[in-house]
């Protein structure tokens, strides 16, 4: 149950990242986020494949956390204008926010993706083995 279960969510997260990549086509750097939505959309693909190499989603977890902390410290210390280049008010701090929270989705998702591929599941049906 808890296998079919996250399968779903799977499926869930494969369908929003590939909306979220499809999305982008607009955006001032559409290359980086259809790249990091692609990359999430791409490593639910390879998992419900049962095929996924832990290196890919641990490289797409491990860049994107790294990168969501980065616009984290950002954020927090202040150097993200209050103002963007068109002077409207908080649009520099929205757009770096929601890009902090993309890549953290993105590396949260992948770095559970990651974690269930290198912990193997165990058969409800098995039995411990007997100890002599």
């Amino acid at each position: 149950m808890g296998r079919t279960l996250f399968h779903i969510g799977n499926g869930v997260m494969l369908v929003l990242f590939a909306t979220a990549a499809i999305v982008q086509y607009n955006d001032p750097d559409p290359w980086l986020w259809m790249g990091i939505y692609g990359a999430g959309a791409l490593c639910c693909v390879v998992y419900l494949a049962g095929r996924l190499p832990t290196a890919l989603s641990g490289f797409v977890a491990v860049g994107c956390l790294l990168s969501g902390l980065f616009l984290a410290v950002r954020i927090v210390f202040g150097s993200v204008p209050f103002f963007d280049a068109s002077g409207q008010e908080m649009m520099g701090l929205m757009e770096e926010t929601r890009e902090m929270f993309g890549f953290l989705i993105t590396a949260l998702w992948t770095g559970i993706l990651t974690w269930r591929t290198r912990v193997p599941s165990s058969p409800a049906s098995a039995s411990p083995e007997p100890t002599s």
